[in-house]
């Protein structure tokens, strides 16, 4: 029996995708819009079920007709938004952004990019926020799940109908059951990957096999609606970036839309559902697949080119026009080519078009990856292109990363040996330890070790400050399974067995770690908690407060084995990408001035001064050097200086560069000039006591 329309899905719909566009707009009271796309799974699955149990009971079931019928509703807008997306990313983005958009196109017409971005989700990633294809992850896992979906429910149905239902309920308990799991373990693959997100879909087509059945009387349909909608709603309003999701957490909202399609079964109406299907309601669900593909991008390219939050005006005026641009893309693309109206009438003609138009869109994407992002584009001289490519672009970084392979086992394996810089077959003097500031830090430490003639071994973690007996987990990325206590204690027992390193020198993005991102310049959120054995500081002052309690355990330690500690400040974080703010600046002057991104000294001293007052304090208790390399980055205005020359200063919006390394290195003189001085029995040589 074929389903008929049902007014109220579309309004479904509607809440679904206003809710993902307000989150995503930044809309106050909307933290927990995400779930407007496990909504969307729900109704996908529902009624894509529906239309296969009714082509099997009428007897016309076939995968070519399947296919036809997305190829015609998924393909003409997608490409239309892809070729929009190629179009503007080729204006405003420089050659390795438009490298990686032109791969993103690929992953996402091959519908693989939720794989692609699961595997770019780590801390280093380009960020989320400014991928205008980002969203395409959700089609992808639902056209994953469409590759045998059909298949399986076709072959049930006609060989074993009996085991149809259980195998849906079974496969049902087990996703939901790896998603609960995942949730905790592995937040990026659960997030992302089809075997965490199958549930969902499977919910819907559960209850278009008649599982349960449709309820039994209009007062129950009208409570199924009532808790359904108030499920969801609940979500919206209550949930943010820091709930784990999709496990259990996703269970709300996922239950009150299929409560939502399970009360308007066998024609029963609802007050809910009555509202749902309130005609202009109805026409934001119709035009919701065009609206979902149109908004992304343009928060993407917006965020792209305004270094600043959005406010109420911003979030206003991409609301309205991605709504705009939702109703022109349904009108005159979706329509016409899902209806046929004269345009490709022939299920050939459907899927050949589709097909061309998936090459045409892989071809497209592999020219401008394989060519390095079309370099030569718009005016973008070799000289920017390379001014740019310095600052992203090092083998070295690349090389350092690696090396956090061999600090991630310092804890597991008493025969490793971190990496070493300086001077080749010197007897190792000192150890740099610290988070990815420190790592950044390394061409500058290297440039001293060489320049006096010394050698000191690497050990440096990303998201790890030298801390001891507190812990930071990123927010909301998760746990991401490492285990920071066994590496703390692996590193305090191999600084005891090697008494030959004098001098320990810790970095570390301290102030990310007491303060929130920087809100006021819409940086790329960078938001933490600190964990000990009794508590998590999630606030400024608690926070503050455990971070000052963990160095001064180190930095304790440390003083009992008789070394020297050095302290290392933060350098000025600029709260935007830099090279990317380069970029468009060089190409596009009337866009942006490469000045306003520039932070005065005021804010730095502002966003450091619980972490710089807290470094202050634990190096007089200990007597332990301070080093603020901010000292060499104002200029005159006192303004951050970013680029020297043809040299940016740093590779993102708080990283330093090899170059910036390089600028920060006299800071370090002293300490360096020290290290020179001690003898090979560990002593400071000429006399004098360390």
């Amino acid at each position: 029996m074929r389903q008929r329309y049902r007014p109220d899905i579309d309004g479904l719909r509607a809440l679904a995708v206003i809710s993902v566009l307000l989150f995503h707009a930044e809309v106050p009271g909307f933290g927990g819009g995400f779930v407007g796309v496990d909504i969307f799974f729900v109704i996908s699955g529902f009624l894509i079920t529906s239309i296969i149990v009714g082509d099997l009971e009428g007897g016309d079931f076939s995968i070519a007709r399947f296919y036809e019928r997305r190829v015609r509703r998924i393909f003409p807008a997608f490409f239309a938004m892809l070729l929009a997306v190629l179009l503007t990313g080729m204006l405003l983005h420089d050659a390795l952004e438009f490298a990686r958009l032109g791969k993103n196109a690929i992953a996402a017409t091959i519908f693989i990019s939720n794989i692609v971005f699961w595997r770019q989700s780590g801390y280093f990633a380009p960020s989320a926020e400014k991928n205008p294809l980002l969203h395409t992850w959700s089609l992808s896992v639902e056209e994953q799940f469409y590759l045998f979906f059909p298949l399986l429910v076709a072959l049930l149905a006609l060989r074993a109908p009996k085991t149809l239902k259980p195998c849906l309920v079974v496969g049902t308990v087990l996703s939901v059951a790896l998603a609960g799991w995942g949730a905790f373990r592995f937040p990026g693959a659960t997030f992302y990957l089809l075997p965490t997100r199958a549930w969902e879909l499977s919910m819907g087509s559960l209850l278009a096999l008649g599982v349960p059945g449709a309820p039994r009387s209009t007062s129950r349909a009208a409570w199924g609606a009532l808790i359904g909608l108030a499920l969801i709603w609940t979500s919206i309003l209550t949930y943010s970036e820091r709930t784990p999701f999709p496990g259990l957490a996703a269970l709300p909202p996922v239950v009150g839309a299929s409560l939502m399609i399970w009360s308007g079964l066998n024609g029963h109406e609802t007050q809910c559902g009555r509202v749902l299907s309130w005609r202009p309601v109805v026409f934001v669900g119709l035009i919701s697949y065009s609206l979902y593909l149109w908004h992304w991008p343009i928060i993407a390219f917006w965020k792209c080119v305004v270094f600043r939050p959005m406010g109420w005006t911003d979030s206003f005026l991409i609301v309205a026009l991605s709504i705009a641009l939702g109703a022109v893309s349904w009108r005159f693309v979706e329509r016409p080519f899902r209806y046929g109206n004269g345009l490709v009438r022939e299920r050939c003609g459907a899927l050949l078009l589709g097909g061309l138009a998936m090459l045409g869109a892989v071809g497209a994407g592999a020219l401008i990856w394989g060519s390095g992002g079309l370099p030569g584009r718009f005016g973008a001289s070799p000289h920017h292109i390379a001014v740019v490519g310095r600052a992203r672009d090092s083998a070295a970084w690349d090389m350092y990363a690696g090396w956090e392979a061999l600090t991630e086992s310092l804890g597991t394996s008493p025969r490793i040996q971190p990496p070493m810089v300086g001077r080749p077959g010197a007897m190792p003097r000192f150890a740099l330890v610290g988070d990815s500031h420190a790592r950044a830090l390394i061409p500058a430490i290297e440039s001293q070790a060489e320049r006096v003639g010394v050698a000191g071994y690497i050990i440096t973690r990303r998201s790890t400050p030298p801390l001891s007996g507190v812990g930071v987990k990123q927010v909301p990325h998760g746990d991401d399974g490492f285990d920071e206590a066994q590496y703390h204690e692996g590193l305090m027992k191999f600084l005891e067995d090697t008494p030959q390193i004098h001098t320990v020198i810790l970095s570390g993005r301290w102030p990310a770690y007491v303060r929130d991102h920087y809100t006021e310049r819409g940086e790329d959120q960078l938001d933490c908690e600190l964990m000990d054995a009794t508590e998590i500081a999630v606030d400024t002052p608690a926070r503050s407060a455990m971070l000052e309690r963990g160095l001064d355990r180190l930095v304790e330690q440390l003083i009992r084995m008789n070394r020297r500690v050095v302290l290392i400040g933060c350098v000025p974080e600029i709260g935007v990408d830099v090279p990317t703010a380069y970029g468009i600046a060089s190409r596009l002057p009337w866009l942006l001035d490469l000045e306003t991104i520039r932070p005065m000294r005021q804010d730095f001293e502002r966003r450091q001064l619980e972490s710089r007052e807290l470094l202050s304090r634990v190096a007089a208790r200990y007597r332990a050097t301070l080093v603020e390399p901010d000292a060499v980055l104002w200029d005159a205005d006192g303004r951050t200086t970013i680029l020297v020359g043809d040299e940016l200063l740093y590779r993102d919006d708080d990283h330093l560069s090899d170059a910036g390394a390089r600028h920060v290195a006299p800071c370090l003189d002293s300490v360096f000039d020290a290290l020179a001085r001690v003898d090979d029995s560990g002593g400071w040589g000429g006399g004098g006591g360390g």
